[in-house]
């Protein structure tokens, strides 16, 4: 099990510095893994300090960790061990409903459909039942504590996007101070409202697999799959220095292929449905961190070279002036693929076989580590996150107080 480590005491803990936001992207089970490199973070704080993080965003599965962060803003470390909690004794069937009933159940309900050439109003709306995620959640986001922690002035605000399936826009609902104003930007914007339950389910709401969810006039779907600039609501929230936690593997393999694809790996067998699947999630999830981070750093660039000619900021698009932006990525240092592999004896039966059939549980099929809500499987994320938190302790601390 793992345990918080004080680093250093109360009398001798520098202050965080205020404008620092945490952005949390999508990754299905893979977030748990947000949560082990907040365990570093909690490390470097008082026992009971306030979050450092004055705002907080999420998609997909990320709002779940951002809204549970964000409610918990008086106390980081509590709320990062009830999160660590959460995740490592977490079952599939908390999830989605995972009996033979309802897994084959399901699966006959969109074979009937299809081979009908529809059922009207009857038409199956998800191939998972996350009945159990709504339940739960329900009963331990405590959402009505955001404001609260406004109003103290623990936490500036919080952010969550979704996609719109009417417009085609992502969206990010928001709650916030009230000098925080509404943006709006090509395929994007930011809506100031109460956010609430049904916000959440839109955000984690990964097509096919989840129901999209009615709000307003429109419904809405997974956050991460129009989401092109993930920084963009924390910074219209008001943060001047971003850390950034994504589900992505960055295992140092960035070696360029050779010429004329001799060392490209082959596969003669065709894709299974599971690979297909996989696929599909790693698209959908493969967020655009870095190259937000690259436009970022390049504005930056140029807001110093404005400075440096003694000349003033120039202002955005709503009036008011730019300024630079310091964004810290983190990313899991191990394969998760093969991690969750390792694991996939956990799925519950009637899962396990339905993956089994469609082709899921090939090497390097992406499928399992994203669907595996198991409390070991989690476990291990978090173990992984922590570790690579304390060997970026560093670059956390400068981040942090400098």
């Amino acid at each position: 099990m793992i345990r918080l480590r004080r680093l250093l005491g109360p009398e001798k803990a520098p202050v965080p510095k205020p404008d620092l936001a945490l952005v949390l992207s999508g990754g299905g089970a893979r977030t748990a893994y947000q949560i082990g490199v907040l365990m570093a973070v909690a490390e470097m704080l008082p026992r009971d300090a306030p979050s450092p993080f004055t705002v907080v965003t999420g998609s997909s599965a990320g709002a779940i960790n951002a809204v549970s962060m964000a409610a918990g803003a008086p106390n980081f470390r509590g709320a990062v061990v009830r999160l660590a909690n959460f995740w490592r004794n977490l079952e599939t069937a908390r999830v989605y409903r995972s009996d033979f009933r309802r897994i084959y159940g399901k699966g006959l309900h969109w074979l009937t459909a299809l081979g009908l050439g529809g059922l009207g109003p009857r038409n199956p709306r998800s191939l998972l039942d996350i009945t159990p995620l709504e339940d739960f959640l329900r009963q331990n986001l405590h959402l009505e504590r955001l404001q609260q922690n406004i109003e103290a002035g623990v936490l500036r605000g919080l952010a969550i996007t979704a996609s719109s399936y009417a417009s085609g826009r992502s969206v990010s609902f928001y709650q916030a101070h009230d000098e925080v104003r509404p943006w709006e930007r090509a395929l994007r914007l930011g809506e100031p409202t109460q956010l609430k339950l049904d916000h959440v389910m839109a955000s984690v709401a990964i097509p096919l697999l989840f129901p999209a969810v009615q709000i307003g006039r429109e419904y809405f779907g997974d956050g991460s799959m129009r989401e092109t600039a993930p920084f963009s609501p924390a910074i219209h929230l008001g943060a001047r220095r971003v850390l950034a936690i994504g589900t992505r593997p960055d295992c140092g393999d960035d070696k360029p292929v050779e010429a004329h694809g001799q060392d490209r790996p082959v596969d003669p067998e065709y894709p299974s449905l599971g690979t297909i699947g996989g696929f599909m999630l790693e698209t959908l999830f493969l967020d655009s961190f870095d190259a937000d981070a690259e436009r970022i750093s390049r504005i930056n660039q140029t807001l110093e070279n404005v400075r440096g000619r003694g000349r003033k900021h120039p202002v955005g698009q709503d009036k008011r002036p730019l300024h630079p932006v310091d964004v810290e990525i983190m990313m899991p240092s191990c394969d998760l693929l093969e991690l969750a592999q390792r694991y996939s004896y956990r799925f519950p039966w009637p899962v396990r076989h339905l993956m089994r059939g469609l082709g899921a549980f090939g090497q390097g099929n992406a499928l399992p580590s994203y669907l595996l809500f198991d409390g070991e499987y989690c476990k291990a994320l978090l173990e992984m996150g922590h570790r690579d938190g304390r060997d970026n302790q560093e670059t956390l601390k400068r981040l942090l107080f400098e």
